[in-house]
C-alpha cells in the first residue's frame, strides 16, 4: 500500500496565515519548550502543589499565547483541526480537570 502524502491545513496565527508544515512545526515546538520550562519552574517553586484548572489554562497560554490569540481561554464553540472536533466545547471544563489531575500524578 502506498504511503499517503502528508497534508497541512492552513493555520491562522498571530504570525499570519501559515500554510507550510515547517513554519507551523517550528512555532509549535517552541511553544512546547516554553510549556515544559513553565512546568519545570512551577515544580521547583511549589513542589507537590495541586494544579488547578486555571493552571492548565495558564500553561496553555504560556506555551501557545505567542501563536494563537485564544490560547489559554476555554472554548465557547466546537473547533478542531480540519473541522474535526475531538472535544466538544461543553466538555472542556471536565477535560481541563482531567488534565490538572494528570499533572498532579
Amino acid at each position: 500500500m502506498a504511503r499517503q502524502r502528508r497534508h497541512t491545513e492552513p493555520l491562522e496565527t498571530l504570525h499570519g496565515l501559515l500554510t507550510e508544515y515547517a513554519q507551523i512545526d517550528r512555532l509549535l515546538l517552541d511553544g512546547e519548550y516554553k510549556g515544559l520550562a513553565w512546568i519545570f519552574e512551577r515544580a521547583q517553586n511549589a513542589p507537590g502543589a495541586t494544579p488547578t484548572d486555571e493552571d492548565v489554562l495558564e500553561l496553555h497560554r504560556v506555551a501557545f499565547g505567542s501563536i494563537f490569540a485564544w490560547a489559554g481561554t476555554p472554548r465557547k464553540k466546537d473547533v478542531g483541526p480540519a473541522g474535526v472536533v475531538y472535544v466538544h466545547y461543553w466538555d472542556v471544563p471536565s477535560e481541563l480537570r482531567k488534565a490538572a489531575d494528570d499533572l498532579q500524578t
